[in-house]
Formats: C-alpha cells, structure tokens, sequence
C-alpha cells in the first residue's frame, strides 16, 4: 500500500475514534476551553499517534499462527533436469503505473483549495469596499448590504443597520472571537478538513469546533453584563443569513437552540473524570500502530483465533523474512515431497527482477494466472501438467488432489520489494483457489468454515511450495557455430542434411538462424551466430562468395572459412 495512504488510514481511525467518544461523553458539558483544545488535539493526536513507535509491553512474542499454518520444513527439491537461470544482456524499460486513487485524492484537494481561496478573496473584496473604522485593537468593515457580522483575522464585517442597532452587543462578540484567537483553530481545522475531505466525522469535528466558538462568545458577552434575555433576542433574530467563508467566524451559527441551551446550562462536576476514557484508547493507538506485529501475550488483548484467521494476516508470512527455506507444507510429509518435474513449476528471477518461468520470459502482471493454471493443472510450457492422485477427504469425498510444486528461485541481488511482491502473489493465488473450493463445496468463505472443514479445503488445495536458497545465476553458453559444407557440385551441407541448390539452403539457414537466435531470446540474451564453411576441392571463388553473400543475408556476420587442403 501507498506509505501516505497508509499513514491517512491510520490518522481517520485514530481521529474518528477519539471524536466519538467526544460525541458521546463531552460534547454536552459546559467546559468551553477544555473542549475547545480537547477537539484541536484530537486533530494533533491523529496526525502524531501513526507516525510514533511506543512499545509498552517490553516482552516480545511472536503472534500464534494460525492453526493450519504448520512448520517450514527444510527438505531439498530434486529436479531431474537443472535448467539455468537467464540474465538478460537489455534491461526491459521498467512500465510506471499510475496511482489512480492518488490522482482522484490530489484532484480533490485541488478543488477544495481553489473553493477555499474563491471564499478568501470574497471576504477580502467585501473588506476593500467596506468604510474602515478603528476600534481599540479591532477594524469594523461597515458595509451598506445585509450580511450577517462575522470576523475574519482582526476585522469585525458588520452591516451599517447592525452598527446602528446593536453595535454594542455585535462588537462584544466579534471581539471575542479576536481575543481568543478562534481564527488560528479555525485555519488549522480547514488543513485537516482537506487531508480528510472524504471522512464526514472530519466535517462534524469541524462544525462543532465552530459553534464552541460561539459557545465561548456568548458565554464572553453575558459575563460583560448584558442581558441575557435580550441577547438570545437578538441571536434568534439573526437565526437567518448566508454564511461567507469558511475561516470566518459568524455571529450566527446554526444550531441557534443549543447556543440558548448552552448558555443556561451548568458545569457538570463529572467531566474531568470523563476526561480519563481517552488514556486508554491512546493506548491502543499508539500499541496498534507501532508494532502490529510484535505483541506481547496477544491472547489477552484479542483472541487468537480473530487475530489470525483472515486473509490480510495469512498472507503477512509470505514474504522472504517470514516464508524460510525448503518446502512449505502445511499438510503432507516430506516423504510425499513430489520429484517429478512436471509436479514442479520453476519461477526464477533474475538480478534484474526479471522473471524466467519454464524457460520462458514473464511479466510480473501473467504470474498470477500462471500459477492458478498449474494449480488447475496447466502446464505454462505448453507439456504434461501436475499429476492428480484420488484421495478421501471428509466433508468433500473422494477428490483429485493435485501433486503440483510451486519452487521460487532469485538472484542474491534481487530486489527485497520484487521477492516479497513474488512471494505475495504465490500466496494469494493459493489463498484464492481455497476461497473458491470453500465456496463451491460449503458456499461460504473459507475464514468463515469450522476448523475441520477448513483443513478438509487445505487437503484439497495443499500449499507445496519451496523457496530455494538465492543463488548467482550464471548466463547460459552461447550456440554452438553452424557446420557447413560445400561441395563442388553445388550442394550444400548443415550436419547431416543436404541442399541441392542455394535457394533451398538460404530458406533452411533463415529458419535454423530465427530459431536459435529466437530461443535466446526468450531467455533475455542476444548471441551472434557463428559459421564455419568447409570448402571441397573444385569450388569456384563464384560459389563461395555466393554462400557468403547468403549468410550474409541471414544475419550471419561471423564466418569461419577453411579448405581441406
């Protein structure tokens, strides 16, 4: 997965988690300023909590497999044919994916930007038109249209019928919002309302973050002296309007109900003890995000059983610091290992992280079908597939069972993300196939199926697979030179085979030419080929310019000439 996306995935889990249970134990206490800086460092904490690595269980204990995950038993393979492993002398131009869902995120934040900045340059408009008066520390922008106030940084917009009718109690609270630096919240809520545009709890945090604005500039203005009653008058007349800009703050704010509810309302003398139920749940942040895999007596936080038995935790073995060595049996003996080589499909890499599957050139996007063919009992080289022997399973009968062997080889200087990209696949095509049987045979998942019908599926699909020791592959020898004679008659030989005319030896050579040239091919490598001409006694200089002027035609440019004589 994409490291960011990884990282934001972790942050909306920690922010939605924390603000939930804002929602349900805080939200409704009359504690303005703690909750105000309890909000902002939700925001903090999810941003900090993935990127921190705190242990706090110091014994470390490698998590229970899962049961039908047995031992790694390292047991040679013994193929009766040892085919050599291909370099290729050209490096493949290496295909650059696009990251679609990085595309559609950066898009998105684009035009949330573009929004935000179109809002921006509307206050600052608005602002430039507006007749500027100085007070104290504050600017009132008196503008003639009906707007609702609002501030935005140190300006209090207000409409000339506000200033004339209320200027006092409007002025109080736009000023509060000043004081209290609410514009600086607000700025740091729409970075992370952009980082998080598709979680709506984001959009919620936001809008509460608000209205405890205007929670804290109510509570400013009654403790002034005003009248209440006739301040949340004038709040419900205000209860219309359009809202201007995001990092503005507007002495209206929906929902006007709570903001009246808000400022009869009492402190509850229980909220710092409801401020302890977040010491735990950072806890299991930080411990989740910091070593998953590492845990200490994990069957007392989660039961082994839900921590092992699905698929993301099954294929975290498969890779080259997990796997091991020799074959991975989960079910059969090593003395059942299959030895035949058409029970054994050979995937080999190369330094280049090039792949060599039966002698034959692969990309990294054909593996996977490739390997669930054989698995079905497809040989890719085009010979006899894997043997499949009758066997007794409960629940499923008796069933063919396929005895094929996926063996995995790469170079010491391949690449750790190609190996582990290897290993993943082989194993999710095995963990596929087992899907597919636990659903055809039980019509349900196979993490969903009791365990002995889950080891019923793994008798049917057994993973036999061996992860061979890296080694340095070493290129194959190039073809051996092409033997040709000619005789004085005009007859030519390749070997044992003779031409009566150059017309029929030029079409012969083509062939012999393609098809060498073309089996190195496939195996990455590019030879000249390489001919040696023995000429009888009586052949013309005619005959034997005009075999050299053919090979010449066949792409053979290095020729050897000698005479009997």
């Amino acid at each position: 997965m994409n490291p960011f996306f990884e990282y934001l995935i972790k942050s909306t889990i920690s922010l939605s988690l924390l603000y939930l249970l804002f929602k349900v134990f805080m939200q409704n206490d009359k504690t303005l300023l703690l909750n105000r800086f309890l909000l902002l460092g939700i925001l903090l904490f999810s941003a900090v909590i993935p990127l921190l690595n705190f242990q706090f269980f110091q014994t470390e204990v490698p998590a229970k497999q899962v049961e039908f995950f047995r031992e790694l038993v390292s047991v040679p393979i013994f193929i009766s044919a040892e085919t050599p492993v291909a370099e290729p002398s050209v490096l493949q131009p290496i295909k650059s994916e696009i990251n679609y869902w990085m595309l559609f995120y950066g898009a998105a934040i684009f035009i949330l930007i573009i929004r935000l900045l179109v809002s921006v340059l509307r206050v600052l408009q608005l602002i430039k038109k507006a007749e500027k008066q100085k007070l104290k520390n504050i600017v009132l922008a008196v503008v003639k249209e009906m707007i609702q106030p609002f501030t935005f940084l140190n300006h209090v917009v207000i409409s000339e019928k506000d200033l004339n009718d209320n200027k006092k109690i409007i002025v109080a609270h736009e000023q509060a919002h000043i004081k209290q630096l609410h514009a600086i919240d607000l700025a740091v809520c729409e970075v992370f309302t952009l980082l998080h545009f598709f979680n709506p709890l984001m959009w919620l945090l936001r809008r509460d973050l608000k209205l405890i604005h205007e929670y804290q500039a109510d509570q400013t203005v009654l403790n002034k002296g005003i009248d209440a009653q006739k301040y949340q008058l004038l709040v419900l007349q205000k209860a219309v309007g359009e809202r201007r800009f995001a990092l503005a703050n507007n002495f209206y704010q929906k929902p006007i109900l709570k903001r009246i509810k808000m400022m009869k309302k009492n402190k509850n003398r229980w909220t710092h003890i409801k401020l302890l139920l977040f010491a735990p749940t950072l806890l299991l942040l930080l411990q989740a995000f910091a070593r998953p895999e590492l845990i200490s007596k994990p069957e007392e936080f989660v039961p082994a059983k839900f921590q092992e038995n699905n698929s993301e935790k099954w294929l975290e073995k498969w890779t080259m610091q997990s796997i091991g060595k020799g074959i991975f049996q989960p079910v059969m003996n090593a003395a059942d290992s299959p030895k035949k080589q058409n029970n054994v499909l050979v995937i080999l890499m190369n330094r280049k992280d090039q792949y060599l599957v039966e002698n034959q050139r692969t990309e990294k996007e054909d593996l996977k079908l490739i390997i669930k063919n054989f698995l079905q009992g497809i040989n890719p080289g085009g010979g006899k597939g894997p043997d499949f022997i009758k066997k007794e399973i409960p629940f499923l009968g008796n069933v063919n069972v396929s005895q094929g062997l996926i063996m995995y080889q790469h170079d010491s200087n391949s690449s750790k993300e190609m190996i582990n990209f290897t290993l993943k696949v082989i194993g999710e095509t095995y963990l596929e196939t087992q899907q597919e049987k636990a659903r055809h045979h039980f019509g349900t998942d196979y993490f969903k199926l009791e365990k002995e019908k889950q080891e019923a599926i793994i008798e049917l699909i057994p993973i036999w697979f061996s992860y061979e020791e890296p080694k340095t592959m070493k290129p194959p020898p190039p073809p051996p030179p092409i033997s040709i004679s000619l005789k004085s008659n005009g007859r030519i030989y390749i070997g044992n085979y003779e031409y009566h005319s150059f017309e029929a030896f030029e079409k012969k050579i083509v062939e012999v030419v393609s098809f060498t040239k073309g089996k190195y091919n496939k195996l990455g490598y590019q030879y000249d080929i390489i001919a040696n001409i023995t000429a009888e006694s009586g052949v013309t200089e005619m005959q034997l310019n005009q075999l050299k002027n053919v090979l010449r035609e066949s792409k053979i440019l290095h020729v050897n000439y000698s005479s009997p004589d």
